[in-house]
């Protein structure tokens, strides 16, 4: 696969050109090539970020929950472009950016193959190098970001002046550093084969078809990586030996086997479920289907975060950067410019919730008040 890999500076945009294989996660950084497929990222600078929790994983209820959030935090919500990564314990990193700068990079590449965020670029370059979790500061030329990743997934992402990440970095000698390094800057340096720490992201972005971590404003899944070969085979090698099984088993061993397997079931079932097993996979369904209405919440996760938006805009100094849902919780994690604010704005949730404590209020170096609010549902 033919990559040109993108990096949009304060300055000028960098070009790397790339050979990857992703069945064999190879690269190769060359100098020129035909015809190669575009991959782009948005600086921090020009996007902004939001982490949610959900306990559910049905794809449609979560893409409303977070459009719906994102509906109520930005009024100008039509010029806006979001992308979601998902992770397999449900949680989600929203990036959002301006439409219009989307718009002007589909129209300036015609061959562009996905357009990403630099905190992932930054992420797949960790993985490159062996590491799944860390703690980086990414140096532009004019701010830098501080980077947190556990289990290749982004916990925190803060942009800071330059002066902060200097200091940041004097207190914790095992951060990396990346990007456009100051010279007196001396913690180890997350690098890629070119040496040169600045075009860090550019070779992250070429390594997307090999690692699958990150989003994509395209809104497309095109990348064909080895785990989902490998998957593929299995399934086409597992049809094989049950059409196998099928032509040699003699019909006698295959009903004596369905037998043994319905006898199975009842016992299972009666293990678990009690009383009188007759169809115990058709019973066994309808007991886990009554379960799960018990279980289910009264109310839609997505209509809960449109109340604390709606909640947030009356409260206009309040700055929300984590909400957790589950079933028994709502968790909501911010910034405000005073106790008095966040008092303001436990009781605007106290309208509709009964149960509504403030559990953490902490004043940061910036002057500002750290908090944290848990709502009993």
């Amino acid at each position: 696969m033919n990559i040109l890999a993108i990096q949009l500076t304060e300055k000028e945009k960098v070009q790397l050109y790339a050979k990857v294989n992703p069945l064999k996660k190879q690269i190769e950084v060359v100098k020129s090539l035909k015809n190669p497929k575009v991959i782009v990222s948005i600086p921090v600078k020009e996007s902004t970020f939001r982490i949610f929790n959900f306990d559910f994983d049905d794809e449609r209820k979560i893409k409303k929950a977070v459009e719906t959030a994102l509906k109520v935090e930005f009024p100008n919500y039509n010029e806006i472009e979001w992308a979601a990564y998902y992770k397999e314990n449900l949680q989600i990193f929203c990036v959002i950016t301006k439409k219009e700068l989307i718009y002007s990079l589909k129209e300036e590449h015609n061959n562009i193959y996905s357009i990403d965020s630099d905190v992932f670029s930054l992420i797949r370059l960790l993985l490159y190098n062996g590491e799944e979790n860390a703690k980086l500061v990414h140096f532009y030329e004019s701010y830098a970001v501080y980077l947190e990743v556990k289990q290749n997934f982004p916990q925190k992402v803060q942009s800071i002046s330059l002066e902060d990440a200097e200091d940041i970095l004097k207190k914790d000698n095992n951060i990396l550093v990346s990007g456009f390094i100051p010279e007196n800057i001396e913690n180890p340096v997350l690098n890629n084969p070119s040496k040169d720490p600045k075009l860090n992201i550019a070779f992250g972005n070429a390594l997307k078809p090999i690692y699958r971590i990150g989003v994509d404003f395209l809104h497309k899944e095109t990348f064909l990586n080895l785990k989902n070969i490998v998957s593929i085979s299995i399934l086409i090698l597992t049809f094989f030996i049950f059409i196998n099984i099928g032509l040699f088993v003699k019909a006698y061993t295959l009903k004596q086997e369905i037998k043994k397997v319905k006898n199975k079931e009842k016992i299972v079932y009666m293990k678990y479920f009690g009383g009188t097993a007759v169809d115990p996979v058709a019973q066994a369904k309808g007991k886990v289907a009554t379960l799960k209405e018990s279980f289910t919440k009264k109310e839609d996760a997505a209509y809960i975060l449109n109340f604390i938006g709606k909640q947030k805009l009356k409260v206009p100094k309040i700055e929300i950067i984590y909400i957790n849902i589950s079933s028994e919780s709502v968790v909501i994690r911010g910034f405000a410019d005073s106790i008095q604010t966040i008092d303001r704005f436990r009781r605007a949730l106290n309208t509709k919730f009964s149960n509504v404590k403030i559990e953490e209020s902490v004043k940061d170096a910036n002057g500002k008040i750290r908090f944290r609010i848990n709502i009993k549902l």
